[in-house]
């Protein structure tokens, strides 16, 4: 009988298992190599995205508009 190794989430430890979790059928690599399930990539995109609204305004071709200060748009 031959056991299969599936790849474990960097943050959660859950094993990515897709013949036991729905949300396991894919996962996602981080620039460091770390692989994250599906949960905890979002979780890992919402902090991102906290810390810099505008680098992902900007990724996304989304104008970033500023209404006060020395470079006001509006």
């Amino acid at each position: 009988m031959t056991r299969k190794t599936y790849p474990i989430c960097a943050h959660c430890d859950h094993p990515m298992n897709p013949a036991a979790e729905d949300d396991c059928d894919r996962m996602f690599q981080l620039p460091n190599g770390e692989l994250y399930c599906p949960p905890c990539f979002k979780d890992y995109l919402l902090d991102k995205i906290d810390d810099d609204m505008d680098l992902f305004a900007d990724a996304l071709g989304i104008p970033v508009l500023y209404t006060e200060g020395p470079n006001a748009d509006i």
